[in-house]
């Protein structure tokens, strides 16, 4: 028999029903819909408090239904919803067409209930005159009225052609509306008790930190304090159950709390309770609390997260002030509420919602709303700066003063979108504002809120830089934020804490404590844990929602490793550069400071690629490296790059793959990566296995999969197995050498043969050869023809090395007819001539080693003349003005010109002894790249004789 309890969402869609039934039932007999609209309302209302309860991402628009397909209230929206002449009449009739007050009350709160089901661009656009009718109230009626149409308003300007067509109000509009938030927000000031300060507040705490929202608790409690010195109160962990009435509350947990509340209650059921308002303990569970309490203090609680299902620590001091009565109504007019343990802490985590009766947390919280995607255009940023827009958030962003957790969620909301604007987010930090975000405690819901902060705040370099120069306990605690935020906050707030590490990860400073909290794995383990690279979940078994989250959670990480490892390949190679010129007796280039951030471009990378293959040992443990093979990321990285291109609707395709890949290009700059792509690899939704080099070689070839920039990214990992050198001496060998014996050396060189001809058998067996050679003659794109054919020329030069590879080379047309050479006459676009000049250069090389001659002067010809025009085009040829024309007065008495001569003498007033040059024209330096090494090449000629034949000469 079902219980009165059990009842309530079915009896809230029983009366919605009739409720609609009603109405039609009475359409038409001129009774007043005010009863019928204030019944919708409430229903509605209390589904959606239920909803809330259920802890959904705070960022999350979708329907209510998408979300949790069995809520009740999604249920509620699609019985209204598909009422088209009730919805019609609410908005045609009872809003446009009436004057009644009441009325227009009772149907803007129930139009402002459905909005979130509602497609708000539709009904807003289409209907003419209601924009400018909640422009109208917002601005002149009176209490509720006024705010619900500044809630309705809000709605709408999420639109943002609706934002645009309605410039003119929002100007008018916004000075009202923040001078509206500074009166209510001294009411509110006033209207509560004044805040004990900070020593009092820490002398008051106790171990349970959410007793402030519970008025009963905090009498009761401060009485225990008073009193006798012996009763102690349990820490929350150990503390037994108070009252059956508690243990019914469990039920109405979220699932991912319900486990943690269920453990405690479990242990709880060996004891017993005579008192449940003061429990007294024996001496040895005196010592224990004490131990506990002091634990407490430095320490943290365990508190399951709201979505991640993980163990999150929250701190056990509280410093939040006592909620008044007017903040937490509907606590009050809810009769299930109880003092249990959850009922305190949802106040914290998850808050409450309230439209009626309309308090001034929920007006300021419609303010906000509607201030929020106005924050984001540069027109209105003045206007704010003036009415006092950065004292408002440092105000509403403080969970102490509002007191209500989804009103710090709207203000840090109206924060980030305020955080665009370079200039509010450098006023922002200077005036300790990232201290502020700090303090707002986790998890709650407006945890979440921080992370697109965190992220708006990373998206400025200035910003960062000054965020680095703060204290060091302000930057460590922002990455321990960060890090708690990709483990256990909603889906939304992982995305957000992602996107913050990939934009900050370049600065020195946070890369160093990233390191330090172990980053890297809690990165790696926002993708590691999915069910889209699952080998024992089928795919048709993944929801289109989970399925276009988790790509995009794949493709924030992937971005978000490569910014890490390129930045960590950056620092090795300052290292690798530090430690040659003190062997050299140079003197070492000057440190990056840590607030600066590293050079990460696609160039710089590529040269540092170069270097650490040239000069780093093959064999040594690059930390960063190691702990991602430790973790399997190779492998994973690999999943998702052959996942990726079965995402054929999926715009992020491209920039997950070349992500992924460019990884992989750093990973393989040390051996163990490199023996990584030798191994086999489990494709997720395969019954097979492939080796690592042809998924390498499926992508490089680009005939399924048409993204030059990813077969580029995949060129380059193919490059970095198979070019590096079979013995590397640079710094640490010659280190090496000096302290080991011979033997050891002999090893050494013996291992890192076997290793690069492991790899060439590696591409070869997996048509790595064909496909270099298909990539020889591509012409498409035609932008990234010439960039594409030079690394697929590099990437042979490197394969050419082993014997078998040229043997098998020296068969084919390409080079028994001279077809290489044809290749190199001309570039395929004559504006990519520089990269034409690396493929002939690499060309050069290969037809070297094929053939085990050198190229003769008319097939070499052409790449002379491309290699003079580069060294002419490239030298810096720095002379005097007056040795110039000394030099063309020479010439022309050279050629009995004696008369020009003269007057060219007297006007430049040159000497009659030609002086000296300070700088020898004779000797020009030209200092060029070629296959990663810097070398100093003199190139010599005597400028005796006239000016032109000595340039000629050059040509």
């Amino acid at each position: 028999m079902a219980t009165d309890s059990e009842e309530p969402i079915l009896t809230s869609q029983e009366k919605f029903n009739s409720l609609l039934a009603q109405w039609e039932s009475e359409r038409g007999s001129g009774a007043s819909a005010v009863p019928i609209l204030k019944g919708m309302a409430e229903a509605i209302e209390k589904e959606t408090e239920n909803y809330f309860k259920l802890d959904p991402d705070p960022f999350d628009d979708r329907h209510p239904s998408r979300v949790y397909p069995d809520c009740a209230l999604g249920e509620l929206f699609t019985s209204l919803f598909k009422d088209d002449d009730f919805m019609n009449n609410l908005v045609n009739n009872y809003i446009l067409a009436t004057r009644d007050t009441e009325l227009l009350e009772a149907s803007t709160r129930l139009l402002l209930d459905v909005v979130p089901g509602l497609e708000t661009s539709f009904i807003f656009q289409e209907t003419d005159g209601l924009l400018n009718k909640f422009v109208e109230w917002s601005e002149t009626s009176k209490e509720p009225l006024r705010s619900y149409a500044t809630g309705l308003l809000a709605a709408a300007m999420e639109v943002q052609d609706i934002a645009d067509t309605q410039r003119e109000a929002n100007v008018r509009l916004v000075p009202i509306m923040m001078q509206r938030l500074h009166d209510l927000k001294k009411e509110v000031s006033e209207d509560s008790p004044s805040s004990s300060s900070p020593a009092d507040m820490d002398q008051s705490e106790d171990l349970r930190p959410f007793k402030c929202f519970s008025a009963k608790d905090n009498k009761e409690q401060e009485e225990q304090r008073t009193g006798d010195d012996n009763v102690k109160t349990l820490p929350k962990e150990e503390k037994p159950s108070e009252s059956s009435e508690r243990l019914k509350n469990q039920d109405k947990l979220p699932d991912n709390l319900r486990n943690s509340s269920s453990s405690h209650r479990n242990a709880s059921r060996t004891k017993s309770s005579k008192d449940n308002k003061s429990l007294r303990k024996s001496d040895s569970d005196k010592n224990r609390s004490k131990k506990h309490a002091a634990h407490s203090k430095q320490g943290k609680e365990k508190v399951y997260s709201g979505r991640g299902k993980q163990s999150a620590k929250l701190k056990a001091k509280s410093s939040l002030k006592t909620v008044n009565s007017k903040s937490s109504n509907s606590t009050e007019l809810d009769p299930d509420c109880s003092n249990s343990s959850w009922i305190e802490l949802s106040q914290l985590i998850i808050g409450s919602y309230s439209i009626y009766p309309v308090t001034k947390s929920t007006q300021q919280r419609f303010i906000l709303e509607y201030l929020t995607p106005l924050g984001e255009y540069q027109e209105l940023l003045g206007t704010m700066f003036e009415n006092g827009a950065m004292e408002l958030v440092l105000h509403y962003i403080d969970l102490k003063k509002t007191s209500d957790v989804r009103l710090t969620l709207t203000g840090l909301r109206y924060l980030a979108s305020l955080l665009c604007h370079k200039k509010f987010a450098v006023e922002f930090v200077e005036l300790s504002g990232v201290q502020r975000l700090l303090e707002i405690k986790r998890p709650s819901l407006a945890s979440t809120g921080v992370s697109i902060c965190m992220y708006y705040l990373a998206y400025n370099e200035d910003t960062m830089e000054r965020i680095c120069l703060q204290p060091e306990w302000v930057l460590k605690n922002l990455i321990d934020y960060a890090l708690w935020l990709l483990e256990c906050s909603h889906e939304s707030g992982r995305c957000h804490a992602t996107m913050f590490f990939m934009m900050s990860i370049q600065f020195g400073a946070v890369l160093n404590f990233f390191d330090r909290r172990d980053g890297m794995r809690k990165l790696f383990n926002t993708i590691s844990t999915l069910t889209i690279l699952n080998q024992d979940i089928r795919q048709e078994e993944i929801s289109d929602d989970e399925m276009f989250t988790s790509r995009q959670t794949i493709k924030h990480t992937c971005m978000a490793l490569k910014k890490y490892f390129e930045t960590h390949l950056a620092e090795k190679v300052d290292a690798i550069k530090k430690a040659w010129a003190r062997t050299q007796g140079l003197t070492s280039p000057d440190p990056s400071p840590p607030y600066k951030p590293f050079t990460v471009s696609a160039e710089q990378t590529a040269e540092n690629m170069e270097t650490m293959l040239e000069q780093a040992l093959g064999q040594s443990n690059w930390e960063p490296v190691r702990n991602f093979i430790k973790l399997q990321g190779v492998q994973l990285l690999l999943k998702a790059v052959a996942i990726a291109y079965e995402w054929k609707n999926y715009s992020g395709r491209g920039d997950t793959i070349r992500a992924a890949l460019d990884v992989l290009a750093v990973v393989t700059v040390t051996t163990k990566g490199q023996l990584q792509m030798c191994e086999s690899v489990r494709i997720p939704h395969s019954v097979h296995s492939v080796v690592s080099m042809n998924i390498l070689n499926f992508i490089a070839e680009g005939r399924h999969f048409s993204d030059p920039e990813a077969q580029r990214s995949a060129l380059q990992v193919i490059i970095n197995c198979v070019c590096g050198p079979s013995s590397r001496y640079g710094v640490c060998i010659r280190r090496m050498i000096n302290d080991s014996s011979a033997k050891q050396m002999k090893f050494a060189g013996k291992q890192n043969s076997e290793t690069i001809e492991k790899l060439w058998d590696t591409v070869r067996n997996d048509n790595g050869i064909k496909t270099l050679l298909l990539l020889l003659m591509v012409k498409t794109p035609i932008t990234e023809a010439d960039s594409i054919r030079a690394l697929a020329c590099k990437a042979l030069c490197g394969l050419s090395r082993s014997e078998t590879v040229q043997q098998i080379l020296s068969k084919l047309p390409l080079f028994a007819n001279n077809q290489l050479q044809g290749l190199m006459k001309e570039p395929v676009l004559h504006e990519k001539r520089s990269e034409h000049l690396k493929f002939c250069q690499y060309a050069s090389e290969l037809l070297e080693r094929v053939t085990g001659k050198p190229m003769s002067l008319g097939a070499d010809a052409t790449v002379a003349k491309l290699h003079k025009a580069n060294i002419v085009a490239q030298t810096m040829i720095a002379y005097s003005q007056k040795e110039l024309l000394q030099l063309i007065h020479k010439h022309l008495q050279e050629q009995g010109l004696v008369d020009t001569a003269s007057i060219l003498q007297r006007e430049a007033e040159l000497p009659l002894v030609p002086v000296e040059p300070l700088t020898p024209l004779s000797h020009l330096y030209r200092c060029f790249t070629f296959k990663g090494c810097y070398s100093h090449v003199p190139f010599k000629h005597n400028f005796d004789g006239d000016v032109s034949s000595s340039v000629q000469a050059l040509l």
